[in-house]
């Protein structure tokens, strides 16, 4: 599409990647929203059951960090199929064509077993360096972030996935660093921006 093309002709700053991601979501909102609500609505709903304040009453801090890490699981193995989902309607939208957001789920759950195992061994791999030296794992965890993307959208997976990631990183690091750093500062205002009006009203249950 001419989206693509334009996107292909030129590198992109951050502001050039913000004014295109966003005009993208626009496009694609419906397809979006409705992908995340099938995926995240079970999830919260699985949520709920967690007894949360019998964790933290009974274990402490250790009961808190229990209950982060059963978000972290679920986001993995159930979220997966949402951020599939979505990178192929992104896609499909820069080739000019529209994918369905049932579609996009049925993708996301053929791509599925493969995004796990893939996952996985990106774990292993950076734990294994983490456990080595922290700064090589640093730096390999940014060379890997986009396996799930690969996993999505090139039709590999396993370190073939990992390996491609680790070419579109490598000779941009700091590059792809800032761009994450950034979209991470706005992520936190936006979210500040959200739950502050929440945090004025006394015993508010929403």
């Amino acid at each position: 599409g001419n989206m693509e093309n334009k996107i292909k002709s030129r590198k992109l700053g951050i502001g050039d990647l913000l004014g295109e991601g966003w005009q993208l979501y626009r496009t694609n909102f419906k397809n979006i929203l409705l992908v995340i609500l099938c995926i995240y609505i079970p999830v919260n709903i699985i949520i709920s059951f967690i007894p949360i304040d019998s964790f933290i009453q009974n274990y402490g801090s250790r009961g808190l960090q229990l209950y982060n890490n059963i978000l972290k699981i679920l986001e993995f193995f159930i979220g997966t199929i949402a951020t599939i989902g979505i990178a192929s309607i992104v896609e499909k939208s820069l080739q000019g064509t529209t994918l369905s957001w049932g579609d996009s789920l049925r993708y996301g759950l053929s791509k599925w077993g493969t995004a796990i195992g893939t996952g996985f061994l990106a774990g292993l791999i950076l734990l294994g360096l983490t456990l080595l030296l922290i700064i090589p794992g640093i730096i390999w965890s940014l060379y890997y972030t986009f396996w799930i993307y690969v996993v999505a959208l090139r039709n590999v997976g396993g370190k073939t996935a990992l390996d491609y990631s680790k070419s579109l990183v490598e000779g941009q690091w700091w590059s792809v660093f800032g761009v994450f750093f950034v979209l991470g500062i706005i992520g936190l205002i936006v979210g500040l921006v959200i739950v502050f009006p929440f945090n004025l009203i006394s015993d508010n249950q929403f």
